[in-house]
């Protein structure tokens, strides 16, 4: 050996971000997107809405956590990726995107149109308790969490 040290990095913790990814995790870090806003994951293969944002499009046009979702724009759903769907679901600000819809206790699917709006997502939540307690959740570790932190910390 020459002397010459080799160091082998981890790189479980390192990803590589193809340019639409790394649009997509600005995104999120920004705390704003063009969307309905709701949160989608995927049970047993099926779309699934998790659970809708307070107040956005989502929940005003009627969509709860549990619903399935079957269809985006006539895209069946089945089998897609969160990704996949996502990229379906978000837009321009002003435009709507067609939701089929099937809830536990309906007996067929229903067409939801839901207008895309400009989303800022949730991200910390202050409850005062008794004897002048208070409780920060934290939701989001994003750009604006600390101005949000320090909102919250000198109410």
């Amino acid at each position: 050996m020459t002397g010459v040290q080799t160091c082998a990095l981890p790189i479980s913790h390192t990803s590589f971000f193809n340019p639409e990814e790394t649009e997509r995790f600005e995104e999120e870090l920004s705390g704003k997107y063009e969307g309905v806003g709701m949160y989608v994951g995927v049970q047993e293969g099926q779309l699934t809405i998790i659970a809708p944002l307070k107040g956005a499009p989502a929940e005003q046009a009627g969509l709860k956590a549990g619903d399935k979702i079957m269809a985006i724009e006539e895209i069946l759903t089945y089998g897609m990726t969160i990704e996949e769907a996502v990229s379906l679901i978000k837009g321009e600000k002003g435009t709507d995107v067609k939701l089929l819809i099937m809830r536990e206790g309906w007996d067929e699917a229903k067409e939801f149109e839901v207008k895309r709006e400009l989303i800022t997502i949730p991200t910390l939540e202050l409850e005062i308790l008794d004897n002048n307690i208070a409780v920060i959740k934290i939701y989001q570790f994003n750009e604006i969490l600390t101005t949000e932190f320090v909102k919250a910390a000198n109410q």
